[in-house]
């Protein structure tokens, strides 16, 4: 249906820019663009009615249930950035049924791809604050911190992101960049030594309880002494007694010890 709208419009163009005898290739180049401009306004109007009334619809509604995990998920904008798919959608379909024969259709796809990789790696982290925040509320939290398993997930997924991207602007397979990496093992533990000692180090003090969020901790060598505020991949934050802010590298609170 939308092929056969496209079309007819078109040939009506086709017909009234030949009339007044412009040459036929100019007429065909004049039509793609306005009809490509007719779409990304488009679009952009769908993309200010999900962004606007359809995402203040949805708070209302969330606003008036007995829950509050759909709450962060409006607060955290994962419902804002699922719907981001929808105009990108539209553009990819309507774009390669204009631009089918076109030379130009592979670049408009290849930025598309793009911006479908970037958005989709973007609800992924979302929805990983969505999960974190729901974990902060609950009794266990207080004891067990998940913050530095999140940060590593993430981690992974900017690193895949890339990994993606590359592959798309240099076409070729994932693959490729991952046989590649062996060679470069020795740099990337050497830029990432904090963030992997970090993760040990997060990983023995959540396994161990050997520290918590409230817990009130001393530790000289680092000027900190008072309640532990958060535990990060690479840090641990304390609030001391006179509400200054200490961060101490996660891994020292295995290799030292503290009280």
């Amino acid at each position: 249906m939308i092929e056969i709208i496209i079309n007819y419009f078109s040939e009506l163009m086709n017909e009234s820019l030949v009339q007044l005898g412009i040459n036929e290739q100019l007429v065909n180049d004049i039509v793609i663009s306005i009809l490509i401009l007719v779409i990304l306004i488009i679009s952009w109007i769908i993309y200010k009615i999900i962004q606007g009334p359809i995402i203040k619809i949805l708070e209302n509604l969330t606003s008036i249930t007995n829950t509050n995990w759909d709450n962060v998920l409006i607060e955290k904008r994962v419902f804002q950035r699922l719907l981001n798919f929808i105009p990108l959608i539209i553009i990819y379909v309507l774009v390669s049924l204009i631009l089918e024969d076109s030379n130009i259709l592979m670049f408009v796809q290849f930025m598309l791809n793009m911006l479908f990789i970037i958005n989709g790696m973007m609800v992924v982290q979302s929805f990983l604050n969505f999960i974190l925040e729901i974990y902060s509320k609950t009794s266990i939290a207080e004891e067990i911190s998940i913050t530095p398993f999140v940060q590593i997930i993430k981690l992974i997924l900017y690193f895949v992101t890339i990994i993606l991207l590359l592959s798309l602007i240099l076409q070729k397979s994932p693959i490729y960049f991952l046989s590649g990496l062996g060679a470069l093992t020795a740099v990337l533990l050497f830029v990432f030594k904090d963030i992997l000692m970090g993760l040990v180090a997060g990983i023995q003090l959540i396994a161990n309880k050997m520290v918590a969020p409230n817990d009130w901790i001393e530790m000289p060598k680092y000027g900190a002494d008072g309640d532990v505020i958060e535990i990060t991949l690479t840090t641990v934050k304390v609030k001391n007694f006179d509400n200054t802010i200490t961060t101490i590298p996660t891994y020292a609170l295995i290799n030292e010890s503290f009280k």
